[in-house]
């Protein structure tokens, strides 16, 4: 919690949030953390999380807190190259887990941050990968053509769901943690892509892709039930979302006009409406913070942006909405992790 005082203080959030900033230029990841506040939630002076050559960005929230799981990039003349990295929180000390490869994407904490599964180009055109989290025991999980992508770690760390292409068109599969038995779970004329487990478990959220259309779909882990999360009314443009973390609500990213696009909090059983944020222009990147009571996002164009973060009660008590970054340069993708838990 933020510093001390009466219930507006015990109400702010807590955590850590890493997000990008090219206010030096190069994209590089900072952090902002509730130590920091000085005016309000987040508020205080943010700090880089890593200063090296290249672009970094963030990727998936560390389950533990401790640390922040990074991808660099770097261009010159060897070429375009990937590489995975841990970076402590505490003393800014890193290891490279993986690469540096021409692609490096998607990588997935297991729930207890103990590995993680990532896609590469390291051996093929595009497969998984496990790792530990000290960087040993690194394990080939796919081996087929035309890529397998973007997997998802179930809550109990014994199941990956993942795109691939395998059968041409991009289905969604489902295997053991170690590769084994992989099993397809949509047949569907387009593309199925982006899934992830909810939660607890019992859905798995993803984009289908049809006739000029992209909407966020939800079924049950063996494949079954599949619909489409909001009405057919609503906008054919829905290009990501994010579950909370009890899995009973979706932030899913929607155009509501040329150029703008709003996020919209909304249950995952019905698609009900919660909450919205955003105004005219450019709102994305939605992430949760660890209570699920707050969300962070990107507002504005490439070269402009900042970060916001809102509560998901109007009503409550540390107020509405508001910018956390305004340095010079776009600050952009957040990512909200926990306090860190013992290792």
């Amino acid at each position: 919690m933020l510093g001390c005082g009466g219930p507006e203080r015990a109400s702010q959030p807590g955590g850590t949030l890493l997000f990008v900033s090219e206010q030096g230029g190069a994209p590089a990841v900072w952090r902002l953390s509730p130590e920091h506040a000085t005016t309000g939630p987040l508020m205080g002076r943010p700090e880089v999380v890593i200063d090296a050559p290249g672009a970094w960005f963030p990727a998936d929230p560390d389950p533990r807190g401790a640390d922040a799981l990074l991808i660099a990039v770097e261009d010159d003349v060897r070429g375009h190259r990937e590489s995975l990295w841990r970076v402590s929180l505490s003393d800014g000390a890193r290891e490279r887990l993986a690469g540096p490869h021409g692609r490096i994407r998607s990588p997935a904490w297991s729930p207890d941050g103990s590995w993680l599964v990532f896609e590469t180009d390291a051996a093929s055109y595009r497969d998984l990968f496990r790792i530990s989290r000290d960087g040993s025991q690194l394990k080939r999980l796919t081996d087929a053509p035309h890529g397998s992508f973007e997997p998802s770690v179930s809550p109990d760390g014994t199941q990956i769901v993942f795109a691939s292409s395998r059968d041409m068109d991009a289905e969604l599969y489902r295997m053991g943690a170690d590769g084994s038995d992989p099993v397809r779970l949509t047949r569907h004329p387009g593309d199925d892509l982006s899934p992830r487990f909810s939660p607890d478990g019992t859905q798995i959220a993803f984009i289908r892709l049809e006739e000029g259309q992209r909407r966020v779909w939800r079924m049950a882990p063996d494949g079954s039930g599949a619909k489409p999360v909001l009405s057919t009314d609503a906008s054919p443009l829905q290009t990501a979302f994010a579950w909370s973390p009890d899995g009973s609500r979706l932030a899913i990213v929607l155009e509501v006009g040329e150029r703008d696009l709003d996020i919209h909090v909304v249950n995952a059983s019905d698609g009900a409406l919660v909450a919205r944020f955003g105004s005219s222009g450019i709102d994305e990147h939605p992430a949760w913070s660890p209570d699920g009571r707050w969300l962070a996002w990107t507002s504005g164009d490439r070269s402009t942006s900042d970060v916001w973060i809102g509560p998901l009660d109007p009503k409550d008590p540390a107020g509405g909405p508001r910018r956390v970054t305004a340095g010079a340069g776009a600050d952009w993708l957040p990512r909200w992790l926990g306090s860190p838990a013992a290792r």
